[in-house]
């Protein structure tokens, strides 16, 4: 959505653009005393709503319809597919309600019956679907709902003998690069799919992380942007995974590195764990092996931020934080080895000049 510029005058105007005629481009401007106001016009426009109508007047499940619809190529292709199970299965209690008569008390009461049969996470998403939709529209209305606390999940992590067996079980498969690139270099899965053989670059042995795919509302597979921007990301690949790449460039069929699709890898990686008869880890804690593995060597939290696409350490903190506590005997050990081994090696100094 088109963002609000400050006027000499004090007044904020959004210009957006609507279309083309005979190939000039044209725009539709929105002033207003603040940003706020000025983009809210722009993307009421945008979603249909005329100036002199009242957004108050439409119903909630006719906001989330029209918000969804502004929103469509700004936001990921999953997140919108989210949205829109959200839209069909989580709000028929207050769908109908229009926004003027919305109530705090009506939305803690439908978050207090999601979160009788529905995961934390689930209602916290459908609360913020609601709060964005509210920005837009009512933005007046500052919600204070109590949401249920947040699951802190214990990460599991597989064991080094089992990523070993893991990668033994793959090699020579169509399962060897996905899962290098998985329990080596911490890639997503949307970003395994989504690698394509004009980001190898096999002179300097790097791969170019810069795009995913996932599914949309249509169950498509679609090209999107990473993550976060902090996705973006070039990391070097060590000489095996190299050398298995070039293997597989020599037969290559499209521009994409595997050809499976997201299922179809994780489907295998099942395959190969019941096989291996390996507790069933999710695809995404080769990832987290990863991640534990660079912890282990003492590598410094933002190099391991940098390297697996995320915004921050923040995120290593949040997510590694028990790791980074078990690990924390290991490191007093180490220090304590350190300063005796110093302080001895004074004393036998001392007593030698004696």
């Amino acid at each position: 959505m088109a963002k609000a510029k400050k006027l000499p005058s004090g007044n904020w105007r959004v210009n957006l653009y609507i279309g083309k005629n005979n190939g000039k481009r044209i725009y539709k401007s929105f002033t207003a005393p603040t940003k706020a106001e000025a983009e809210l016009k722009a993307a009421q426009y945008k979603a249909g709503i005329k100036e002199n109508d009242n957004p108050l007047n439409i119903t909630l499940g006719e906001a989330i319809d029209r918000y969804i619809s502004i929103k469509d190529n700004v936001l990921s292709p999953s997140t919108i597919k989210g949205y829109k199970v959200i839209r069909k299965t989580c709000l028929k209690n207050i769908e109908n309600i229009k926004l003027a008569d919305l109530t705090q008390e009506v939305i803690q009461i439908e978050i207090n019956e999601l979160a009788a049969d529905h995961t934390p996470k689930t209602v916290r998403n459908v609360h913020g679907l609601i709060s964005a939709v509210l920005k837009m529209y009512r933005p007046s209305f500052k919600l204070s709902t109590t949401l249920p606390q947040r699951e802190d999940k214990e990460i599991e992590i597989p064991t080094e003998d089992e990523v070993i067996r893991i990668l033994e079980s793959a090699k020579g498969t169509v399962m060897e690069i996905p899962m290098y690139l998985a329990a080596c270099c911490g890639l997503r899965r949307s970003e395994i799919i989504g690698l394509k053989w004009s980001c190898v670059n096999f002179d300097k042995g790097t791969i170019r992380i810069q795009e995913a795919r996932v599914k949309n509302d249509k169950n498509e597979l679609v090209e999107k942007g990473t993550k976060e921007t902090a996705s973006y990301r070039t990391i070097k690949v060590y000489p095996f995974i190299m050398e298995a790449l070039k293997r597989e460039y020599e037969h290559r069929t499209g521009e994409y590195v595997t050809s499976l699709t997201g299922d179809a890898i994780y489907d295998r990686y099942k395959d190969i764990l019941d096989k291996l008869n390996i507790r069933p880890y999710r695809l995404h804690d080769l990832r987290h092996y990863v991640a534990s593995a660079m912890l282990a060597l003492n590598i410094p939290k933002n190099y391991i931020a940098a390297y697996l696409g995320h915004a921050s350490e923040n995120m290593i903190e949040r997510v590694y934080g028990h790791i980074m506590k078990e690990k924390q005997t290991t490191v007093d050990e180490q220090l304590e080895k350190y300063f005796t081994g110093l302080m001895q090696h004074k004393i036998q100094h001392e007593n030698e000049d004696m």
